[in-house]
């Protein structure tokens, strides 16, 4: 009698193991999914803080060349004011975003812009 009364019992163990392990695998599936997004997000405001710093670069050349509202600038003018921002070495030295393209010449007096291509990838909403 002892006997089935264990097996029944370690049957009952080993159904509760499998369940929470499959528990475990249902939960690392759903945080896999999230990680991308945590990813994409972050890409999103790394974007958002280069255009800012560019942004910043314009307006201290557009002060110090006296330049007037909606003057194209390209990056080779911008450019040297980026080296001071501390930014990543393809942003101050290429001129392009983290997925590659290029972030090319900007007006003076308005927001920065990013390659349209980018800001599909990255689903970007501003």
């Amino acid at each position: 009698m002892r006997r089935a009364a264990d097996r029944r019992r370690c049957a009952f163990v080993t159904l509760d193991v499998i369940c929470i392990l499959l528990l475990l695998a249902f939960a690392l599936l759903l945080s896999m999914r999230g990680i991308g997004l945590v990813d994409k997000r972050d890409k999103a405001d790394r974007l958002q803080r280069e255009l800012e710093a560019i942004e910043l670069a314009v307006a201290e050349l557009a002060e110090e060349r006296e330049l007037e509202s909606g003057t194209e600038v390209a990056f080779e003018d911008y450019g040297p004011y980026l080296r001071k921002a501390g930014l990543p070495k393809r942003l101050r030295e290429e001129g392009k975003d983290q997925l590659g393209a290029s972030f090319g010449p900007q007006r003076v007096g308005e927001p920065a812009v990013a390659d349209p291509g980018t800001v599909e990838k990255l689903k970007i909403d501003w």
